[in-house]
Formats: structure tokens, sequence, C-alpha cells
């Protein structure tokens, strides 16, 4: 797998994936094209903000993408890097991708010294979660998630 933190020329690539993404979540709206791209569009230009990743098969398929956010915490003092996207192609899943794509993230977060990096997967996502726990170190700290949805109010 090629992996290469994601630039303008990869904008196509990463809409059609984003969209398998969100077409994957029942009661999601995919989310207008122009949308997707303004988003993925500031993530390439904004390094302070994070990274976005895309990983490519050798012969230059587009298989998925990873998104690292740079997340403050007062109380720490530090920045953590929080992978809040990592998404495979269907056809490419269980092949090893996923591993590769986390693997890029750890060492881009390891070569910038941050402290840490945390992510989380939804307990229904079985594959995610049978790929991290097979992580070398990593472990669940037992936090539990929560969300609020303002715009259904």
């Amino acid at each position: 797998m090629n992996i290469k933190q994601a630039r303008a020329e990869d904008l196509a690539d990463l809409l059609q994936l984003v969209i398998e993404y969100q077409e994957e979540y029942e009661g999601i709206v995919v989310t207008a094209d122009e949308v997707i791209e303004k988003f993925l569009a500031d993530l390439m230009t904004d390094e302070q903000r994070g990274a976005l990743f895309i990983g490519r098969t050798s012969t230059g398929s587009a298989v998925g993408f990873a998104v690292v956010y740079l997340c403050p915490s007062a109380r720490n003092a530090e920045f953590a890097a929080t992978l809040t996207d990592l998404f495979i192609s269907l056809d490419y899943r269980e092949k090893g991708f996923g591993g590769h794509l986390f693997e890029h993230v750890v060492k881009w977060a390891k070569k910038r010294n941050y402290p840490k990096l945390i992510w989380t997967v939804e307990n229904m996502n079985m594959t995610a979660q049978y790929m991290f726990d097979k992580v070398e170190g990593a472990s669940q700290v037992g936090w539990i998630g929560y969300m609020l949805n303002l715009e259904k109010e």
C-alpha cells in the first residue's frame, strides 16, 4: 500500500471514498459534493489542524483514507493526535490495508513527537475492533463517548 499526505490531485478520489464512507452509515444523509470537497481541501491545507492521508494500491487505486486532528488538552498542556476517521473501501477490507494506514498514522504522530494517539471505535464496528485489538501496546481505556446532535433540536 502506498500512503501519502493528501494533496489537491487526490481530491476526486477522496471525494468518492468519503461518499462511500457516509453511505455505509444508516440514517446519514450523504453530504453534498461541494461541502465534502471544501472540508477535504481545508484539511489538506491547514497542517495546524491535523493531517489527511490517502492510501493506494501499487497500481494507484485509492482504497482508503485517514483523518487525524490535533486536539489540545489543557489538563496535560499538550496536543494529542486524534484519529477521527480511518476508512477502507469495502472491496479492500481484511487485506491488511487498514493496518498499514494505521501504522502510517502512528509513525507520523511519533515523528512529530505527539505524546499519544487517541481514537474511538463504534461499539458495533467489530471489524475495526478486531484490527485495533491486535495493535501492540494499545488498550481500551474504558471511556464512554457521548454525542449531542445540535442539528436536530
